[in-house]
C-alpha cells in the first residue's frame, strides 16, 4: 500500500544494517496481534516472554483459554505466540541495537506504541534472552524400540475378525544420566498416522526456515 512504501523505503535505506529478516506467515501472526487492541497485544507480549525465559507446562490450556476469550482457534494464538518468540529470539542472537531492531519492525507498519511495547521488552530482557543460547536443552534420545503385533481374531459376540494392537516399549536415555522405559499401546491407523508426521517432520528440516532455527539454537 502507498503508507507501506515510506517504512519500506527506510529498511532499504538502511540496508547495510543488521535485520531482522521475516516471513510472510510471521508478518500475518505479528499483525493479527495488533489486531486486538493494546490490552490484548501487551499481555501477549507479557505471556510469550514467560514462555522463552520461563518456561510454560500447560501452555497448551492457556492457548485454548485465549482462543476461547478472543473467539479465534487456539492454533492462531499458539502461532501469533511462536511468531514474537522468533522476533525476539533472532534480534537477542544477532545483538540488534535498539535502532536496528526498530528498523525491523518497519514492514509490519505498527503504530507506534505497539513498536515501542516490542522495543521496550527486547531492551529490558535482552540479556537474559541471550543467556538462553548457551542453556543445553533437556529432551531425551533414542536408544532403543521393541515392539510386538496381537491380532484378535475372535470374540464371544463376533467371529473371523481382525484387530490388530501394536504394542511398543520405548526407552530413551535423559541429559541428566539414567533411562526410561515408555510402554505404549496403539491401533494400525494411528501408527500410519503417526509415521506419516514423522516423515513431513523429516522433510521439513531439509527447508530454509528449519536450518535458519538450527544455526539460532
Amino acid at each position: 500500500s502507498s503508507s507501506a512504501t515510506p517504512l519500506l523505503a527506510q529498511v532499504r535505506e538502511r540496508s547495510s544494517a543488521m535485520l531482522i529478516v521475516l516471513s510472510d506467515t510471521h508478518k500475518k501472526d505479528l499483525t493479527f496481534l495488533s489486531s486486538l487492541g493494546e490490552a490484548f497485544f501487551n499481555e501477549f507480549c507479557k505471556i510469550t516472554i514467560g514462555f522463552l525465559l520461563k518456561g510454560e507446562s500447560n501452555s497448551k490450556k492457556l492457548y485454548a483459554s485465549a482462543a476461547k476469550k478472543l473467539e479465534v482457534k487456539a492454533a492462531q494464538v499458539e502461532r501469533s505466540i511462536a511468531a514474537l518468540s522468533f522476533l525476539w529470539i533472532e534480534a537477542a542472537k544477532m545483538k540488534l541495537t535498539k535502532s536496528d531492531f526498530h528498523d525491523s519492525l518497519l514492514p509490519l507498519a505498527f503504530e507506534e506504541d505497539y513498536s515501542k511495547t516490542l522495543e521496550t521488552v527486547y531492551a529490558t530482557n535482552l540479556e537474559s534472552l541471550r543467556g538462553l543460547f548457551g542453556k543445553p536443552f533437556d529432551l531425551p534420545h533414542y536408544v532403543e524400540l521393541d515392539w510386538r503385533l496381537d491380532v484378535q481374531l475372535a470374540s464371544r459376540s463376533l467371529r473371523n475378525i481382525a484387530n490388530p494392537t501394536f504394542y511398543l516399549e520405548l526407552e530413551t536415555a535423559s541429559t541428566h544420566g539414567g533411562n526410561d522405559t515408555q510402554l505404549l499401546q496403539t491401533d494400525y491407523v494411528n501408527l500410519k498416522h503417526l509415521q506419516v508426521e514423522m516423515e513431513a517432520a523429516l522433510e521439513s528440516t531439509k527447508k530454509a526456515y528449519a536450518r535458519r532455527v538450527d544455526r539460532n539454537i
